[in-house]
């Protein structure tokens, strides 16, 4: 998985030790499952090494302070982080207290309109959210006026962003699915079948800078 984030990893790395400035990026997306459901996802920090590059996040269970772990061709960077804000189920941010500098935040939303027939593959009874995710982190001062460019920052959502957001679509949809095959079956007294959700795009993903 690290093969596709090399870039921005390696910015990171370098911005681990060196003068630095922020820079931001965002990007949304539809998912087709409940928001309750991929907020606790998201929430549930550990996960993360499902579908963003980091290898571990380690959650202190008193504290809820947590350890992430990144890697890239043998070498580690690691922060300490703490989440900042929580508003169940639409708000999440976060910022690091040790290590590398970054700081985020993603929200979700219901989109009632999508399960009335507005988005793909959709029936009466789907439940769509949206989800838009922000992140900041500090790049090295010298290269900064190149990293600040609009191509550079597309590519940078392109590669990073975009990859996380759609690994993380796919799991909460697959999830979903799951969960309504379980239903239909204990409503209809089946036991339920195994149910098998090929890789499709998610809804419309839409990038900023």
């Amino acid at each position: 998985m690290l093969a596709r984030f090399g870039a921005p990893v390696a910015l990171l790395l370098l911005a681990a030790t060196a003068q630095a400035k922020w820079l931001r990026t965002s990007a949304s997306q539809h998912i087709r499952a409940p928001v309750g459901q991929t907020y606790r996802a998201w929430r549930d920090l550990a996960r993360m090494p499902e579908w963003s590059p980091v290898s571990r996040v380690d959650v202190d269970p008193k504290t809820g302070d947590s350890l992430w772990h990144l890697g890239y061709r043998g070498l580690e960077v690691t922060w300490e982080a703490r989440v900042v804000t929580e508003e169940y189920p639409t708000l999440l941010c976060w910022e690091s207290t040790l290590g590398v500098p970054n700081r985020g935040e993603v929200r979700f939303a219901s989109v009632p309109a999508l399960a009335g027939g507005a988005g793909p593959d959709t029936s009466a009874a789907d439940e769509w959210c949206t989800m838009a995710l922000t992140m900041s982190y500090q790049i090295p001062e010298r290269i900064s006026r190149l990293v600040e460019s609009g191509a550079v920052q597309t590519f940078i959502v392109r590669v990073c962003l975009e990859p996380t957001m759609r690994q993380f679509c796919d799991a909460m949809e697959a999830e979903a699915e799951a969960a309504r095959a379980r239903s239909a079956a204990r409503a209809s007294g089946r036991a339920p079948a195994a149910v098998h959700t090929p890789p499709r795009a998610c809804g419309a993903l839409n990038a900023k800078d």
